[in-house]
């Protein structure tokens, strides 16, 4: 994890960020200029890399790319669940929408419903023996509304799609929620 907090005081980030301060210019706290878009995404990916890396069945997370984050992946011990898979991973993707205004999708029966948070994420479980499960905060044809849960038993079924409800109100509340249900999903599954 090349973005811990006791990085190199010379790495090239820490250079940048000194030049744009001694240019008088305001910086948010991961860089980047306050407002933009990929700064934010890059933040909140940094608190959930953080948040995820307490789980325990965590065995390793990180973001990519490198300072300027568009998805956290994790490492987890299949065995914590119960589960007799070789390897398992968690992806994090997570886009929020500049000012809380919604993307257009151009479809006006999709509306984004069943949760109070304002991004566009994913949060997918995956495991060597083929079967993923995951819930999407994004337009699908399959399922009224943008939220919803989704999983499959291997690469060779079918999603089954099922709509889904979220009560937290941040994206550190979201993602431990969601691994919450996650966790009972792969459990039964």
């Amino acid at each position: 994890m090349t973005d811990d907090p006791g990085e190199d005081a010379d790495s090239p980030d820490v250079r940048e960020a000194r030049s744009t301060l001694a240019a008088g210019q305001l910086l948010a706290f991961d860089g980047g200029a306050p407002g933009d878009p990929g700064a934010e995404r890059h933040h909140v990916l940094r608190q959930l890399r953080g948040q995820l890396e307490r789980h325990p069945a965590v065995e390793a997370a990180w973001g990519t790319p490198d300072g300027e984050y568009s998805v956290v992946k994790a490492r987890l011990d299949p065995a914590y669940f119960g589960r007799g898979a070789d390897t398992a991973t968690l992806d994090v993707v997570w886009q929020p929408f500049p000012d809380g205004d919604l993307p257009d999708t151009g479809d006006s029966s999709m509306p984004a419903v069943r949760t109070r948070v304002d991004a566009m994420f994913r949060v997918h479980y995956s495991e060597s023996s083929g079967f993923d499960c995951g819930f999407h905060n994004e337009p699908n044809p399959h399922v009224d509304g943008w939220f919803h849960v989704q999983w499959r038993g291997s690469p060779d079924e079918e999603y089954a799609y099922q709509p889904a409800s979220l009560t937290a109100r941040t994206p550190v509340g979201a993602l431990w929620e969601m691994v919450e249900e996650l966790e009972s999903i792969i459990r039964l599954e």
